[in-house]
């Protein structure tokens, strides 16, 4: 839960931690994603920079921006944040197979020409883990570069809004579950009864969605219907 990845984000970004958890307060608009959301794949990224070799301050930097990358991939070719997250993980360590499903194609030769024109490694020379890992993220950002911002371009768009709705529906699902429980207490009992209130409502949130969907002033129904 929400409370598990801030946790997970003191560990893996130590000093930077609040900057991420700032950068996070956003994430519905800037990433299509929940601050839980946000915070895993971030969280994930900077552990695998971190193993890499980078810096705290790089970690935690990268990890911001591969994460916006990932969001801008998913706009870009309508798919899931998850799937292009999937693609962005595995391009990192030089798992690239995922990158073809969003149009990017990397080949490993291009990986070792692109350390040798950052200066990473000298000709004759092999790639160490994390001259690896800079020459992937260079690639792919300059491969992507058609991408990025892509949320910030069409954010206004259906497919984009729907994966806002479905992010802030997380959102609420996760402040509404926290004050149940905080009402309850935390029993085997408390949990029967917050699936029988959640059964009976599910009618009720379906008929609510509908009215509004159906509605030419979504916002007035909404309102009506508090």
């Amino acid at each position: 839960d929400l409370n598990e990845q801030l946790s997970k984000t003191e560990v893996v970004f130590g000093d930077n931690a609040d900057a991420i958890k700032k950068w996070s307060e956003t994430s519905v608009d800037s990433l299509l994603s929940t601050q839980e959301e946000a915070l895993g794949y971030a969280s994930t990224l900077g552990f695998i920079l971190e193993q890499s070799g980078f810096s705290a301050d790089e970690t935690a930097n990268l990890s911001m921006s591969l994460t916006q990358l990932t969001a801008d991939l998913a706009s870009l070719n309508n798919v899931s944040v998850e799937q292009a997250f999937t693609a962005v993980r595995g391009a990192i360590v030089g798992e690239r197979e995922a990158l073809k499903s969003l149009g990017v194609v990397i080949q490993e030769t291009d990986v070792k020409n692109e350390a040798l024109t950052l200066g990473l490694i000298k000709q004759g020379e092999e790639l160490t883990t994390n001259a690896k890992a800079q020459a992937n993220i260079s690639l792919l950002m300059k491969k992507t570069a058609v991408a990025q911002g892509d949320v910030a371009r069409t954010g206004d768009s259906l497919a984009n809004q729907m994966k806002k709705i479905s992010a802030e529906a997380k959102e609420l699902q996760t402040a509404f579950g926290k004050g149940l429980v905080g009402g309850f207490g935390d029993t085997s009992e408390t949990g029967q009864q917050l699936i029988d209130i959640m059964r009976r409502l599910n009618p009720l949130v379906e008929s609510f969605g509908r009215a509004i969907g159906e509605s030419t002033d979504p916002l007035a129904e909404f309102v009506n219907l508090l």
